[in-house]
């Protein structure tokens, strides 16, 4: 299966949408799957919710390096041999996960599978956007964003079932490790390089090593990509802190079980399965405009961050009903990020404007997780970690506004 496509008009696109949704729903197994037990987790290694905490943020730290590399590999070497030896990673380094015997151990696999994971995004974001028309991209990532939530909600109700099932927190990592390791298989066989064969092969490609030049220079040096990228990782700040806290926050102050924990959570990540889908849908078919998706969604966090804070303690049902509401609001945007790329960037470095943005998201994740675990540990209570990543949020919907007022290519 060839890797690239000018009009995004070719039957096999659907395809190589599934492939990309695929490898990003690989990635997303394995790091959250870590969330629902953390409560089985500290007991039997002695952690703090700090230290805790620090386990999501090593993934993150890993996750962040690699964003800008994979992009620049991808562009340059293509998605399938990215995704091969990125998956293979994953699958590797969430089963080295289950035999940690220390606080050291486990941040290292954490971190290293970070590192891994890290290299997906990017290829995944490239490859749809060169293979879809710029009418149907937020549509078309909208479809493949939803492998995220699927991803999490796989992660968040299978681990604890399993965990239950087998007597401990170790087997979770080993048989969710499963779905990045057979995903390897799939893109070996279906997703094949490019191969031109004509004379104008040589040419093709000296014209694209330069529009590839160029345009790094132009994606490093536009001041909206760095505003983008602050909203960006305000968004993974808050979904990460979320995602990571919600399932013991729900065991600790509602006493519920925690798989029931991890179930109610993966209610947050269903409704934003079904807003991926309509943020694409509404950008492209109703407003024909992404940008304005990015505040919706970073004032949508805030406020359910606010409400968690203020009702969280309440009842398990309120924070379910709160959980729904931001999530399909609050997510929208991830739809439109990488489609907003493509309208300012040449399509030959998508994969490094991609790594770029979602290296912000590496910022973000490993960061909220860790200073809401601090929160808790401080305050003793969990309304002040709520709060904190609610104001995050409003903050930088107002910070990074200015990035939002047109959508024109910047180079023009």
């Amino acid at each position: 299966m060839s890797t690239s496509n000018s009009e995004g008009a070719s039957p096999c696109r659907w395809t190589i949408l599934f492939l990309a949704w695929l490898a990003f729903f690989a990635s997303w197994v394995p790091r959250v799957t870590y969330s629902p037990l953390i409560p089985e987790i500290r007991n039997e290694l002695d952690l703090s919710y700090g230290e805790a905490g620090l386990l999501m943020t090593g993934f993150w730290i890993g996750y962040m390096l690699t964003q800008i590399p994979s992009g620049i590999l991808s562009d340059r070497f293509g998605p399938r041999r990215t995704y091969i030896v990125a998956l293979s990673s994953v699958g590797i380094f969430t089963l080295a996960t289950s035999f940690a015997s220390c606080f050291l151990d486990f941040v290292a696999f954490r971190f290293m599978t970070g590192l891994s994971c890290g290299c997906i995004f990017a290829p995944s974001s490239a490859i749809v956007i060169r293979w879809f028309a710029s009418r149907d991209r937020a549509v078309a990532i909208g479809i493949q964003s939803t492998s995220a939530n699927v991803g999490m909600v796989v992660g968040l109700t299978l681990s604890p079932i399993i965990a239950l099932a087998w007597g401990t927190w170790r087997w979770s990592f080993r048989i969710l490790s499963v779905p990045a390791l057979a995903s390897v298989l799939l893109i070996t066989l279906l997703l094949k390089e490019e191969n031109q064969g004509n004379e104008n092969r040589r040419t093709a490609t000296q014209s694209s090593e330069e529009s590839r030049t160029g345009g790094y220079t132009v994606v490093f040096r536009e001041k909206r990509m760095w505003l983008l990228c602050t909203a960006w990782g305000s968004l993974a700040f808050v979904n990460q802190a979320v995602l990571t806290w919600s399932p013991t926050f729900l065991v600790s102050v509602h006493n519920v079980p925690p798989t029931l924990g991890g179930s109610i959570t993966s209610l947050y990540a269903i409704s934003s399965l079904v807003s991926s889908l309509a943020g694409g849908f509404i950008a492209d078919r109703i407003l024909r405009r992404r940008a304005p998706l990015m505040p919706l969604s970073m004032l949508s966090l805030g406020l359910g961050c606010v409400a968690l804070s203020a009702l969280g303690s309440v009842s398990a049902s309120v924070v379910m009903a709160i959980l729904l509401i931001m999530g399909f609001f609050g997510n929208m945007a991830f739809a439109v990020g990488p489609p907003i790329l493509s309208d300012w960037f040449p399509l030959e470095v998508a994969g490094t404007a991609s790594g770029l943005l979602n290296s912000a998201a590496g910022v973000g994740g490993s960061v909220g997780p860790f200073v809401f675990g601090r929160a808790v540990d401080f305050t003793g209570g969990f309304a002040f970690g709520w709060l904190i990543a609610g104001l995050t949020a409003f903050l930088i919907a107002l910070v990074s506004r200015p990035a939002l007022k047109s959508e024109s290519n910047p180079a023009r």
